[in-house]
């Protein structure tokens, strides 16, 4: 009986071909089944897979034309005779014991999905700072002995922890095969759509807080070549079959698998941005805008205010000529929620004291925004941070006040104001005891977008 194939796609990585198939025939569990896909390899990738095969006679090698990543793993999927599938990357390896651990966890408790972490080990120094941001969740992810539905586990640790490599996951393959789930061919960024689906769909997943998988971060791998019009165009693509899962099991995820879908096209805007060519800009820009307004529902007049917001990040930097009543319609249904919004917060009440908690971009933005739309802000409000130690440091002409040196109970109401470290913000005003109902996260609660 087959336990475990592992699918191992190919493409110019003959210099690591043999850490990474031998990285899997040294397993603890020997009931497996090795397919590795040369994908049109213009280096001698497939004759060095030929040679590992006269090493190991059970490897099976394909060679084929270059279908791209996630045609070749659809394949791998397609001849799979295992119980359960791993995906290798080539130019990566596995840690001895992975295979034995995951198939233990997943026939134990028949599971969908068994998720494990990474390390990340980087070729290019300055790349190596910002990879293990996702990879490493042993810190967030307490309950390890728990088992989640897709859904549980996302609203449990969505924000913190979401990593859509398909590599970083042991899948049943009956799971797999009954729920359809299969890889976007031809497109970049096919890992995303793949692992909405799973997660979407799962019922039983658990986590292992081990990095079993050890992925090695260089700069001519697929994840860090040049951007390009064809990866904006692919993100695009990958941002609407995303947003299609909804319709799947829409009372599950649906909020998640929105914000993915957003996400996505958020980084091709970006990126766009970084590399605008005169010759394709109008269409790609136009492109990008008609995507937005699909994933928000498909028509502008009915977008609720959360998908207001995303439109005008979408349109901040948009030629000017394009959709001119349209993104003045955005532009104004924005500011009247800002306007709302905004005029919930007192600060400029000289009356109350006030804290604003966190003195980043965000909060420069909600500031020099409420100066816009009101004029002033109470000269009395105090700014405060975590890791403040220089007392006199100041944010917008104000000393700042390090939290944990502060008389918390002497203000009235402390706003949060952070979109990425909100949770983590009110952990610590919580652990000084002060009243939850005195705090307001301006992001979290009131909704305000930058």
């Amino acid at each position: 009986m087959i336990k475990t194939t592992v699918i191992i796609p190919v493409y110019n990585t003959k210099e690591y071909l043999v850490e990474c198939i031998e990285s899997v025939f040294n397993q603890t569990l020997k009931e497996i089944e090795v397919i590795a896909i040369n994908d049109g390899s213009t280096d001698e990738s497939f004759e060095m897979l030929c040679k590992m095969k006269e090493k190991y006679p059970q490897l099976t090698v394909i060679n084929q034309e270059n279908k791209g990543l996630g045609a070749t793993r659809n394949i791998g999927l397609y001849l799979a005779k295992g119980e359960y599938i791993l995906f290798l990357d080539s130019d990566d390896f596995i840690l001895s014991n992975t295979l034995e651990d995951c198939y233990r966890e997943a026939s134990n408790h028949n599971l969908d999905v068994v998720m494990f972490d990474a390390h990340n080990f980087c070729e290019i120094e300055e790349i190596s700072e910002n990879e293990n941001k996702y990879s490493n969740r042993s810190k967030i992810v307490k309950d390890n002995n728990s088992i989640f539905s897709g859904k549980e586990f996302w609203d449990r640790y969505f924000d913190k922890t979401y990593e859509p490599s398909a590599c970083f996951m042991f899948y049943s393959k009956s799971f797999l095969k009954k729920n359809n789930i299969f890889f976007l061919p031809n497109v970049y960024y096919e890992d995303n759509e793949f692992h909405c689906k799973v997660m979407a769909l799962a019922e039983r997943i658990k986590y292992i807080p081990k990095m079993f998988y050890q992925r090695r971060c260089r700069s001519g791998s697929i994840m860090y070549s040049e951007f390009s019009e064809k990866k904006i165009m692919d993100l695009c693509t990958v941002s609407l079959e995303v947003e299609k899962i909804k319709n799947i099991n829409e009372a599950k995820c649906s909020k998640y698998i929105k914000k993915i879908a957003q996400l996505l096209l958020q980084f091709a805007v970006k990126q766009h941005e970084k590399i605008l060519n005169i010759d394709t800009c109008k269409t790609t820009w136009e492109t990008l805008f008609l995507t937005g307004i699909e994933i928000c529902g498909g028509d502008i007049n009915s977008i609720n205010d959360a998908d207001i917001a995303f439109m005008n990040r979408i349109c901040r930097n948009m030629p000017e000529l394009l959709f001119p009543t349209e993104r003045e319609y955005i532009n104004n249904r924005r500011n009247e929620y800002l306007y709302h919004k905004l005029s919930l917060i007192e600060i400029n009440n000289s009356k109350k004291k006030i804290a604003i908690y966190g003195c980043g971009k965000y909060t420069d933005y909600i500031l020099d925004k409420y100066l816009e739309l009101f004029g002033r802000i109470s000269p009395c409000i105090t700014f405060l941070d975590s890791y403040i130690k220089d007392c006199s440091k100041k944010y917008r002409g104000k000393y700042i006040r390090n939290i944990d040196t502060c008389e918390l109970e002497q203000f009235e109401c402390i706003y949060i104001s952070s979109q990425q470290y909100e949770s983590d913000m009110m952990e610590h005003l919580l652990k000084y005891n002060y009243c939850k109902e005195r705090i307001i996260c301006l992001f979290g609660d009131l909704h305000i977008e930058i």
